[in-house]
């Protein structure tokens, strides 16, 4: 099935814009190139575990009193949409992106104006990866459903600003890895990076800037690997469970309004090519590539 070119509207009555059965499996399904808007309830709600591979792709879901985008199948494909002002419901901790499924790939969208986590994430497997988050709590988060099973998620290459609690939080978790690289984080309060023990943890290129309630970054040691390289934190200080990292920095990182490194910036080429990401030095704008003889520290690789 697909929805594509329409503009989709609720008129602000209490109902969601698009809504699969609870009770079946909707699979396959494409909703593309639309303007989903003003409702007091979710914006798209894929509320069936057994959904799955389902592509939201180019779209503008703003004024949602609820979150924009929600799901709990698997094989959730959220790229290159905007999504603004979700949560305007009183009382409901609404966020951009709720992904309640495993497998999750959240990637490319302009997320604005949300009540809770730009992006929440809650099973394993998630990619969330390009995206421009502003204007809330916290920019990316992770919480551990109870039926969740081992597995590897990748918080890469986001621009996060203008949040107020913290960047990227991640919770406790008995399941999941996680690599959290090359992420550019401008605060307005929190912590850039609340990071409790995970499974496994690599911390690498990430830059965290702003204005912090106490700490730039709030960091527990995970229980298994550990690798923290080539980050930076300015200002403020770090709250590590025994760790130090390798190569990390703590001066003014020269940032321009997108939050991108201005020349002679000293980001540039600081980064480490972590061996397993899929670093390669081919300079053609993906996640990952870079142009020089190392990555940039943060989200935005100068050319």
């Amino acid at each position: 099935m697909t929805i594509r070119n329409l503009r989709l509207t609720a008129d602000g009555a209490d109902m969601h814009v698009i809504v699969s059965d609870p009770r079946t499996a909707s699979s396959n399904v494409t909703i593309q190139n639309d303007l989903i808007e003003n409702t007091d309830a979710f914006g798209i709600n894929s509320p069936s575990f057994a959904d799955h591979d389902w592509l939201v792709q180019g779209n503008t879901i703003r004024n949602t009193g609820e979150t924009g985008v929600t799901f709990r199948g698997s094989g959730f494909r959220v790229t290159g949409n905007t999504i603004q002002s979700t949560g305007r419901h009183p009382g409901e901790a609404a966020h951009g992106i709720y992904a309640k499924g495993p497998g999750a790939q959240v990637i490319g969208n302009v997320i604005d104006g949300f009540d809770s986590s730009g992006v929440s994430i809650r099973y394993q497997g998630a990619v969330v990866r390009s995206n421009v988050i502003s204007n809330g709590p916290i920019g990316v988060s992770y919480f551990q459903e109870q039926d969740a099973t081992d597995g590897s998620a990748i918080v890469a290459y986001n621009r996060i600003y203008d949040v107020t609690s913290a960047g990227i939080f991640l919770d406790d978790s008995s399941a999941e890895r996680f690599a959290v690289a090359n992420n550019t984080i401008r605060m307005s309060g929190g912590s850039g990076l609340n990071l409790h023990r995970v499974k496994a943890l690599t911390l690498a290129n990430n830059l965290v800037t702003g204005d912090f309630e106490k700490y730039a970054v709030l960091l527990r040691l995970p229980s298994g690997p550990y690798l923290e390289h080539s980050n930076l934190w300015f200002p403020g200080s770090v709250y590590a469970d025994g760790a130090r990292g390798v190569g990390n920095l703590a001066v003014d990182p020269r940032l321009d309004r997108t939050l991108a490194p201005r020349k002679g910036s000293p980001v540039i080429d600081a980064g480490l090519a972590v061996r397993g990401l899929g670093y390669h030095r081919s300079c053609d704008g993906k996640a990952f590539s870079y142009c020089g003889k190392a990555p940039e520290i943060g989200a935005v690789e100068r050319r």
